[in-house]
């Protein structure tokens, strides 16, 4: 295998690690906002923020992979 195929693999099993990571922290706020009232949702808001902020930069890394991997696979 050449390196820019190796490479290219590299970054194609990191866009599937942040997607699935992104997928599991979606889910995991997802529920935990199911769960809590009303009142406890205004407690809970920091943290809720705070995985928001995190699953949009595993969706933007993932997307830098995916495109690193595409383009990787264009020119080999």
């Amino acid at each position: 295998m050449e390196s820019l195929e190796i490479i290219g693999l590299i970054c194609g099993c990191c866009a599937l690690f942040f997607a699935i990571v992104t997928g599991l922290t979606y889910f995991r706020i997802k529920k935990l906002i199911s769960l809590i009232s009303e009142d406890l949702l205004e407690q809970a808001l920091p943290i809720i923020e705070k995985q928001r902020r995190r699953v949009y930069a595993y969706i933007i890394l993932s997307s830098i992979f995916t495109v690193a991997t595409v383009v990787l696979s264009i020119i080999v």
